[in-house]
């Protein structure tokens, strides 16, 4: 083995996610199986903030009821329910030598009918209507405005100071909102996605606001609420993801899986550096995945190298390791670690180059 410690090695051990200000250490889980990857390390390098636009642009959701049963089946259960506790009452009592045993049978049975009916129409259905307000209150705020999410103002007419408030104040909802929720992404991703919706309306409007106008005042008022609330909910939003999907990759055990769902974590970074290029959190954290994903796919050519020497085919082995090389060599960052993981691979390659001469000669 090359790297027999190569878990340890820092691009696997340290994945920081330092969007919270915070580092999760994750362990590298290399025993995966598999995937062929080339030369290239262009798509580990680069953030694909293209991709990730797309994918992670805003998709609006339906709103389920809470389950009910409908009434016939209810009542029809229920009253096959109140058939077998009869059967059940009677036959108990009748072993006992009640003479009573009918009657009993029949008001066990009605007071179980009764319960069912009390348990539907007051306790459950009072509970479903508190849980179908409390998800109508929800979806009110997490959706935002229809002014925002439906269409832009531009294209209802004049954005009026009227418009404005009106659009500002959902911003505000729906931000108190997701920080009640703090924990759900797709709260604060809705969030930015209505901010910039709003700017945009604004950039839209500003042309045909007259010198002078009321609206110049209050449209840089809302631009200095928007951007603020896009900033602060884009970064809690990209730090959620991501550490969502470094956990997911961490359970993985498939190598090709892990290194999938690694560069889906570099993509929501990258997204949020395609606004915001300057955070120092953002660049951290993408420097961090970046060099995760590095390590899994260099530890995942290592192993076909090896299995490639252990099947005599010198020539795959030199070409795999070199590729491992590349994505070694074109990492500005350069660890001990890194640099003894180079000197190592370098030896091997020469070793098979000079073991492949050497059969030529013969």
């Amino acid at each position: 083995m090359i790297l027999p410690n190569y878990t340890d090695f820092k691009t696997g051990e340290r994945l920081l996610l330092t969007l919270s200000g915070k580092k999760t250490n994750i362990k590298s889980n290399l025993e995966g199986r598999g995937m062929q990857i080339k030369g290239n390390n262009a798509a580990s390098k680069s953030i694909r903030a293209g991709e990730a636009t797309g994918i992670y642009s805003g998709a609006s959701r339906g709103t389920r009821s809470p389950f009910w049963l409908p009434a016939a089946s209810y009542y029809g259960l229920s009253a096959a329910g109140a058939g077998m506790v009869f059967v059940l009452m009677f036959t108990l009592l009748q072993d006992n030598g009640n003479e009573y045993a009918v009657f009993w049978a029949c008001s066990i049975s009605v007071a179980a009918i009764s319960f069912a009916v009390l348990l539907r129409e007051i306790i459950l259905r009072g509970a479903r209507e508190r849980l179908a307000a409390a998800r109508r209150r929800l979806d009110a705020n997490m959706r935002g405005a229809v002014g925002i999410n439906g269409g832009s103002a531009a294209k209802s007419g004049k954005f009026t100071l009227e418009k404005n408030d009106q659009l500002l104040q959902k911003i505000r909802e729906k931000s108190d909102a997701a920080k009640v929720f703090g924990g759900l992404a797709e709260g604060h991703k809705e969030v930015f996605e209505m901010c910039e919706k709003y700017l945009a309306a604004v950039r839209r409007e500003l042309p045909n606001v007259g010198v002078g106008s009321p609206r110049i005042a209050a449209f840089r008022r809302g631009t200095k609420l928007a951007a603020t609330a896009h900033r602060f909910h884009l970064l809690k939003w990209a730090e959620l993801e991501a550490r969502s999907l470094t956990g997911k990759a961490r359970e993985i055990e498939q190598i090709e899986e892990k290194i999938a769902v690694s560069q889906e974590a570099l993509d929501v970074v990258g997204f949020a550096l395609t606004h915001y290029p300057n955070e120092v959190k953002l660049l951290d954290s993408a420097a961090a995945l970046r060099e995760h994903l590095e390590g899994l796919q260099t530890a995942d050519l290592i192993e076909q190298a090896e299995k490639a020497v252990i099947g005599g085919n010198k020539k795959r082995a030199a070409a795999l390791y070199q590729n491992a090389l590349k994505i070694l060599s074109d990492d500005g960052n350069q660890t001990a670690e890194k640099l003894d993981a180079i000197k190592r691979i370098t030896g091997e390659v020469e070793k098979l180059t000079t073991d492949e001469h050497d059969q030529d000669g013969f």
